[in-house]
């Protein structure tokens, strides 16, 4: 467990704690369920293990991804639980490959890579493209 912190900041083992008591502290006033605390409580971790590089957190999006199905289908959030399970677990899974084989293995996080002019041009390109697509399906749509 100290490998796992031992890169972190102050702040950010502050934020993991004061998110952790939130989430619990919030979730027993609620009155939630203990599986959609859990569901919180990986989410927080998985987004700052993801922030920090880490590998780690494509196994704990993993689990975050079939806990949330568990809860939306609870709930009868079936979109959520098709967006989850087709569209997540898949990057999820993707990512466990990518972030594996590109991954410093003393340092057990991702490497890093920057994005060139070239690249943000196909970015803009690409968004633009997407943005114009998705307007006009909105339009016919609805």
């Amino acid at each position: 467990m100290k490998k796992i912190f031992q890169s972190w900041t102050i702040f950010e083992i502050l934020l993991l704690i004061m998110s952790t008591l939130l989430i619990i502290i919030t979730g027993v006033f609620g009155q939630s369920e203990i599986l959609t605390i859990l569901v919180a409580l990986f989410g927080v971790f998985c987004a700052l293990m993801q922030a920090k590089g880490k590998v780690l957190s494509q196994f704990i999006g993993l689990i975050l991804v079939v806990l949330y199905s568990i809860v939306s289908f609870k709930n009868k959030y079936y979109g959520e639980v098709i967006i989850y399970i087709t569209v997540m677990l898949p990057l999820y899974i993707s990512g466990i490959i990518s972030w594996t084989k590109n991954s410093n293995k003393e340092t057990k996080t991702v490497n890093k890579n920057e994005i060139h002019k070239k690249e943000w041009i196909y970015l803009i390109f690409i968004n633009i493209y997407f943005f114009i697509i998705f307007k006009f399906l909105f339009l016919i749509l609805f």
